[in-house]
């Protein structure tokens, strides 16, 4: 019996210990920093990633670009490009690259030679071609050359698995005619039409450089795409030493750093990815991390240890629980229907109940950016009396006592904050029944989801997605995708198709940061609040908990973090 109980006591410890290991004892002692983040992504190069908090960190950390934006300078700047020069016609651009750039030597890789203008057509070739050269384990569609198996690029890159932002790959080739090596320090590229986005495009994170050399040294392996996409080679401060997946990216200091040899500060830098809110919590406390996402609102404002050694970063990034409403099948055909819902649900208890104290309520239909809201008195805030007028509306036009039964398919629960999509699915049949409305709740996975659309047994269908509040139209755009002839993409949940619409938001989707678009986007709104195609019911901003010995912490535009001045305060 002794040795049982002892066992019950060791094995526990044992277990921790093992957990510790496993990112080699990375401590601030040792000038090693971890990041403990909520989200994985399935591959490491940032053109084949999901966009995250993860995909992001890496991005900037492991790669760099041609040039950057720099919102405290509102103003795009040099990374690998040293200058860059817009001919009369804003036709061509011609970018004089850094002859010190170097990639990472790893044990994988050993480059021959410096970053020249070779890397940079590859790079942009490979990522305007992206679904054709990618890994077997991204999958994609097939693909026919025949307009009744296919009917346009566009449509098929759309419908393919949201791992990246397939809207940015597409305009990124919409845009871009031709690219051209001067000489090895220099490449021009020659676009379409004058945009004024092309530089936007090339300050994203996707548009990281590659390493060409490194490509074709993997000529010969069968499993080329795979090892290219995981096992990453950059030209960052930080250079990869290993992974796992869902579990830790280990990175270390680049020593040849090409940018400033005396940076990163730090040694050592680990990706920690703990989905679950509390663990991270705890790991922050016992300092096994020193910066987490999505932290609790409630332990901080109450735990006296954070409220004196840590302080938090409020991102640019959302995460919004989104009601898309079928507006191809009856009854939600009908717009007086699909407004009475809007009025239907108790938002404040979603957001409670789905994002904690963190979240926010959604009252109108473009809740993703505090600069940009509609002056209107017709926003959708929770009022059963408004509902139940609609309802009478719809009841009057069709000439019915009743409104049909209602089939919802609601994501399946998953690892963020608080999300259940069972207590989701109770909060939806209370909130119906108050109208007279009942409903068949369905839980589905994503994918089951994604697979059945195209049968569209669904009236309503609930799920989480990423907004940014600064580029909102990302994700909007793909939202409400549609082809030439008015027939809506997979992604486009709600099956609404509006010319108006897809116009008002390409127009300026990818406008240059600094312009401001207040019009703009209050036109977006208006077209939404008169069709209500969907329905946002609560939002979260990404949060980060960091540790206040930390120093020069950078947050980028579009999640993530820049480490590279990154380091700890001095003991004194």
């Amino acid at each position: 019996m002794r040795i049982k109980e002892l066992l019950y006591v060791l094995v526990p410890v044992l277990m921790l210990c093992l957990q510790s290991c496993n990112l080699d004892n990375v401590s601030r002692s040792q000038n090693g920093l971890i990041f403990c983040v909520n989200a994985n992504v399935s591959l490491l190069d940032p053109q084949s990633s999901e966009v995250n908090v993860t995909s992001a960190t890496i991005a900037k950390n492991v790669f760099n670009r041609l040039i950057a934006y720099n919102s405290e300078k509102n103003q795009f700047v040099s990374e690998i490009a040293t200058s860059w020069h817009i001919s009369e016609n804003r036709k061509t651009y011609t970018f004089k690259l850094n002859p010190r750039v170097t990639f990472h030597t790893t044990k994988w890789f050993t480059p021959t030679r410096n970053l020249n203008a070779d890397d940079v057509i590859f790079s942009f070739q490979r990522l305007m071609n992206y679904s054709r050269n990618q890994p077997k384990s991204v999958k994609h569609p097939a693909r026919s050359d025949s307009d009744e198996e296919l009917e346009t690029e566009e449509q098929a890159l759309i419908e393919e698995i949201d791992n990246v932002n397939y809207k940015y790959l597409l305009q990124l080739r919409k845009v871009v005619k031709k690219i051209k090596k001067i000489d090895n320090n220099t490449v021009s590229f020659t676009l379409t039409n004058n945009s004024a986005n092309f530089l936007s495009l090339l300050a994203s994170p996707n548009s990281v450089i590659l390493s060409k050399e490194y490509f074709d040294s993997l000529a010969s392996d069968p499993l080329r795409e795979e090892i290219f996409a995981n096992n990453i080679i950059g030209t960052g401060p930080f250079q990869l030493v290993s992974h796992k997946y869902n579990d830790y990216i280990k990175l270390r200091r680049n020593p040849n750093y090409w940018q400033d040899p005396t940076k990163p500060y730090l040694d050592r830098l680990v990706i920690d990815i703990t989905p679950n809110q509390a663990k991270r919590m705890n790991k922050i406390l016992t300092d096994e991390c020193q910066i987490a996402s999505q932290p609790s609102k409630t332990a901080m404002d109450l735990h006296q240890k954070i409220q004196d050694n840590f302080d938090y970063i409020e991102s640019q990034n959302t995460e919004s629980t989104v009601f898309y409403l079928n507006t191809a099948r009856n009854p939600l055909k009908n717009i007086e229907l699909r407004r009475a819902l809007a009025f239907a649900f108790n938002k404040d208890l979603y957001r409670r109940v789905i994002y904690g104290d963190t979240g926010e309520p959604a009252n109108d239909l473009f809740p993703f950016s505090v600069k940009y809201q509609l002056n209107s008195s017709f926003v959708f805030s929770y009022n059963v009396a408004n509902a139940q007028n609609f309802i009478e509306r719809y009841k009057r036009a069709h000439n019915v006592t009743t409104v049909p039964t209602l089939t919802i398919w609601i994501e399946q629960s998953n690892s963020k904050l608080g999300y259940n999509s069972a207590r989701i699915g109770q909060l939806i049949k209370r909130d119906l029944k108050k109208i007279g409305i009942q409903c068949n709740i369905i839980e589905m996975s994503e994918k089951s989801i994604k697979n059945l659309l195209p049968y569209q047994g669904y009236d309503i269908i609930v799920a989480q997605q990423p907004f940014s509040r600064l580029l909102p139209l990302y994700r909007l755009y793909h939202n409400f995708a549609c082809n030439s002839r008015n027939k809506p993409a997979r992604s486009n949940y709600s099956s609404y198709c509006s010319q108006e619409l897809s116009e008002a938001i390409s127009n300026i989707q990818y406008a240059p940061l600094e312009l401001d678009l207040s019009e703009e986007y209050n036109r977006i709104q208006e077209l939404l609040l008169l069709s209500v195609p969907f329905i946002p019911i609560a939002y979260n901003s990404d949060t980060f908990i960091y540790n206040k010995d930390i120093t020069t912490l950078k947050s980028l535009l579009v999640n993530g973090f820049d480490f590279s001045e990154t380091k700890f305060r001095e003991v004194e």
